[in-house]
């Protein structure tokens, strides 16, 4: 879902690679190595063989950082996407995609920001290894094995609080364990929503965005969560849930429906409980990462 993040790349003949002041959210980031769109070109640039030098970004970025939105995936897609092109395109789709999952740790979603499309994604191999009685042969090296479609029957409607949520204190809310039945429900719930999404079935869908494994331990870190729940099935949605770590939290509505009343409700259940917020309107992405204009390097 497009909420739009541009890395721009310019030459700097025998520089280090640096970033310059971005716009919107990518005013916030640092202009130096710390940059992790610069950190996953040079890694990118290493595993291609080549020195990581010689360019500058800057990051045009619509995605509220720390807001549950994935804007730490979109940075490092953004960062291997634009290496390799300025590189002449060495490393194929599913390179690129083992670099951003290394560099993000979990393929959930550098996966739809690279592809586009409603993905599934799960790592195989070690560590842990698969059901032994699924299948035989020897261990694998880790690797990402993925699914997409793409959704044309959803339009999207997220509400993004002004403070934002530290991933790892939302990580932290979790549980080590969750009972039995919880997990069940959820897996049950995961598969509904999937099948779903490929059917265009909302009425399934709203049963399929139920959840007992991470809303119940977040919702006290988001004042107001299931107020706004509330308020955007009143106005129309399909259902609503908390969008990853949280703060933000997403509304799915069909296509072609207004935003605007659900969005508007959403924020006014945020700001009783004391939040200040604002909405986006969104349509889900087919194309995933794209090259526009010419890259060498």
């Amino acid at each position: 879902m497009p909420a739009g993040y541009v890395v721009e790349t310019a030459p700097l003949a025998g520089a280090a690679a640096g970033a310059a002041p971005g716009a919107g959210a990518g005013a916030q980031l640092p202009q130096g190595a710390d940059n992790l769109v610069i950190q996953a070109a040079e890694t990118a640039w290493r595993a291609m063989g080549l020195p990581p030098s010689g360019w500058r970004v800057r990051v045009r970025a619509e995605i509220p950082l720390g807001s549950g939105l994935g804007s730490s995936a979109t940075a490092i897609v953004g960062g291997v996407v634009a290496a390799n092109a300025l590189a002449g395109g060495r490393l194929s789709r599913e390179e690129m995609l083992d670099i951003a999952v290394r560099l993000e740790g979990h393929p959930d979603n550098v996966t739809p920001a690279l592809l586009g499309g409603f993905t599934v994604a799960v790592m195989d191999g070690p560590p842990g290894g698969p059901d032994p009685a699924a299948r035989g042969g020897p261990a694998r090296e880790p690797s990402v094995v993925w699914q997409r479609f793409e959704v044309r029957h959803v339009d999207v409607v997220v509400a993004v609080p002004d403070q934002p949520l530290a991933t790892g204190r939302s990580r932290r809310a979790l549980p080590e364990t969750v009972p039995y039945a919880d997990a069940v429900f959820n897996v049950g719930r995961a598969s509904l929503l999937t099948a779903a999404m490929a059917a265009g079935d909302a009425a399934a869908m709203a049963v399929a965005l139920e959840d007992r494994l991470h809303q119940p331990y977040r919702a006290p870190l988001v004042p107001g969560f299931y107020d706004v729940v509330r308020a955007a099935r009143r106005e129309g949605a399909i259902g609503a849930a908390l969008s990853g770590a949280g703060p933000s939290v997403v509304a799915f509505v069909p296509a072609g429906a207004r935003a605007e009343p659900i969005g508007i409700a959403m924020v006014a259940a945020f700001r009783e409980a004391g939040i200040g917020a604002h909405w986006l309107a969104l349509r889900p992405d087919a194309e995933g990462a794209v090259i526009e204009g010419e890259a060498t390097r």
